[in-house]
């Protein structure tokens, strides 16, 4: 799998169902043996069997020309017994918390927790539409 943008999410977006710059967006930290992505029809957090951590919310959202970023990101005193692969951005705001966006492949992935912080650092964007 590759670095994707939920397509569900892509459809909420259209119909003006999210608003990147005001709806609580978070981070889940998730391990491959709980969850086999599915980005075309997954939609919603409990698609996930097990989260390992999640974040507080994404600050300072900006959107321009398509790029969407936020403020770097930190967990704080993550333990998890399982190997975290995937970082999943998703938007608490709904009922069902609409999933945004994974990574599999960003510097540092997998993780092995051991209970110290974990730093998420976006680069440039989050993602582009």
């Amino acid at each position: 799998m590759a670095n994707a943008i939920y397509s569900k999410f892509k459809e909420a977006l259209l119909n003006k169902e999210v608003d990147l710059n005001s709806d609580t967006l978070l981070v889940a930290l998730v391990a491959s043996e709980h969850y086999t992505p599915n980005t075309a029809t997954d939609d919603a957090l409990a698609d996930i069997g097990e989260v390992g951590a999640t974040s507080g919310a994404l600050q300072n959202p900006t959107i321009t020309d398509g790029v969407f970023n936020a403020d770097d990101i930190t967990i704080s005193a993550v333990t998890y017994a399982h190997v975290i692969d995937y970082v999943v951005v998703y938007d608490d705001t709904h009922a069902n918390k609409i999933l945004v966006a994974i990574f599999d492949t960003a510097t540092g992935l997998t993780i092995t927790t051991n209970g110290s912080d974990i730093k998420i650092i976006w680069g440039a964007s989050i993602f582009n539409i």
